[in-house]
């Protein structure tokens, strides 16, 4: 996601309008503006989507995570979310990030505060409640004999997902807890034998899965490599990029959580034999700093493969382990990842390529 942080203090209302009005000649006329609460911030950007002749579709007391399957439902053409501390984030029509040019451009234009108001604009709420729910029951399909404790500090996040638990005929309880980040983005989970898993890996086990039962999944290309195993034994298909896919359970994490529990009905067993289908892997994250730009970390990186684009980043497959370089909000700032078979291995070539680019 992108953000702007608006002079450090509450949006005011002529900002609002001129961050509206930008979005609407930037992004496309159709523009929702999310909230986890009643703010004036949301009133002020809408303000500015109509007096740009455009359709400001409002949506309160919903969580983040929801702008994917909002996007595709009512058709948007852009996004903003009003989080805490005054940050304002910006999605384009798919819920990803805006490009560096296109929120250069929104941030020329709402400066300049010099675009005319236009006749035809309109405000219209809405609410993600009852579309969302369903949509998640559906994609569910069922959590028979699913027993499950699901946290998250937003109870609004937990409701919706223990909602549909409750509906597919499974039950809160046992040894297995899901844990959601308030923004409902990241998942984390400790399964029935007590260990702990990140959100990638359960995204991994979650693609792994879907791609034994022969469907075909685009996985960011810092995945486990051993799904294109898995693929191959099935007739599915891997595709790898820097964005990855678009299903919502790759983009929300209550359909991630919602996938998964699919998977252990379906397959009468618990969240632990799901994320042993892939060995574990070891991931060294180091922040570094160049004056190379991302073309020239590729052609630097000593590696079997490598893949680059200008936004994405580059990703390097090397016997040792995978590499992924992308870059920070600030010019010549960098995240590495390395994933080895150990953690001693990981390290070591994330060493490698630090060295290798010349950290300033």
């Amino acid at each position: 996601m992108k953000s702007f942080c608006v002079l450090n203090s509450r949006l005011s209302a002529a900002a609002g309008e001129s961050i509206g009005k930008a979005a609407v000649k930037v992004l496309g006329r159709k523009i929702g503006v999310f909230s986890r609460e009643k703010n004036s911030c949301i009133k002020s950007l809408a303000k500015g989507v109509k007096k740009a002749g455009g359709c400001a579709v409002v949506f309160e007391n919903c969580f983040e995570a929801q702008l994917s399957f909002a996007a595709r439902h009512f058709d948007l053409d852009g996004m903003f979310f009003v989080g805490s501390n005054n940050l304002i984030s910006v999605y384009n029509s798919s819920a990803s990030a805006v490009t560096a040019l296109q929120e250069d451009e929104l941030s020329r234009l709402a400066a300049q505060n010099s675009l005319p108001d236009e006749k035809g604009g309109e405000i219209i709420f809405a609410t993600l409640d009852d579309v969302y729910y369903k949509c998640l029951v559906d994609f569910s399909h069922s959590f028979e004999n699913i027993k499950v404790n699901i946290k998250c500090s937003d109870s609004a996040v937990a409701a919706v997902l223990k909602r549909g638990l409750y509906a597919l005929g499974g039950s809160t309880g046992g040894k297995i807890s899901f844990s959601l980040s308030r923004s409902g983005l990241v998942l984390s989970a400790v399964d029935e034998l007590g260990h702990i898993h990140s959100h990638s890996v359960l995204y991994d086990a979650c693609a792994a899965c879907e791609a034994e039962n022969g469907i075909d999944i685009e996985v960011p290309f810092f995945s486990s490599v051993e799904l294109e195993k898995i693929a191959d034994k099935s007739g599915a298909k891997i595709i790898c990029s820097f964005a990855g896919g678009n299903e919502l359970w790759q983009r929300d994490a209550v359909f991630l959580a919602a996938r998964l529990m699919y998977y252990m009905a379906l397959y009468g067993c618990g969240l632990a034999t799901l994320c042993n289908k892939l060995p574990a892997a070891s991931v060294s994250r180091k922040n570094f700093s160049s004056s190379f730009t991302l073309s020239d970390i590729a052609d630097i990186i000593e590696c079997e493969e490598v893949v680059t684009d200008i936004n994405g980043g580059v990703f390097a497959r090397a016997k040792q382990g995978n590499m992924l370089v992308t870059a920070c909000s600030r010019a010549g700032k960098y995240c590495l990842e390395v994933q080895a078979a150990d953690a001693e291995t990981a390290q070591e070539l994330a060493a490698v390529v630090t060295k290798a680019v010349c950290l300033t």
